[in-house]
């Protein structure tokens, strides 16, 4: 099993899955802290008014899961936790599925707006 995470004096970097950390280029690692290598795909917000499932698509499919980080907001009241890295994520009601040419959001309350940020490593 190759090592995945690695966090040192130089920041976070996370492989793409079989390749190693330890000795991977930039081209094979999914995230790395260093904001300037951080390739942006898209970020926006999506607001619902009433329960049920909400998908944004990327405009391209990934070979893989993309990096993504989500935060709900349920109507006045914010995510004081901060972001979340999206897997499969639950947040009290809401849930962020993330697949390769969408990310799912479901949640079983009203008046829910999700803010997201997907990077795209495979530039």
């Amino acid at each position: 099993m190759a090592n995945r995470v690695l966090l040192d004096v130089n920041g976070l970097k996370v492989s793409k899955p079989g390749f190693n950390v330890l000795n991977a280029s930039n081209l094979n690692l999914q995230f790395i802290s260093i904001a300037s290598q951080l390739p942006k795909l898209m970020g926006g917000s999506v607001h619902r008014g009433s329960a049920g499932p909400s998908d944004v698509y990327y405009g391209k499919t990934f070979t893989g899961i993309p990096l993504v980080f989500w935060t709900p907001s349920f109507g006045d009241h914010f995510n004081r936790d901060g972001w979340l890295l999206c897997g499969t994520t639950e947040y009290f009601y809401a849930q962020a599925f993330v697949y390769p040419d969408r990310i799912r959001f479901i949640h079983r309350t009203s008046n829910i707006t999700f803010r997201y940020i997907v990077w795209d490593f495979s530039t």
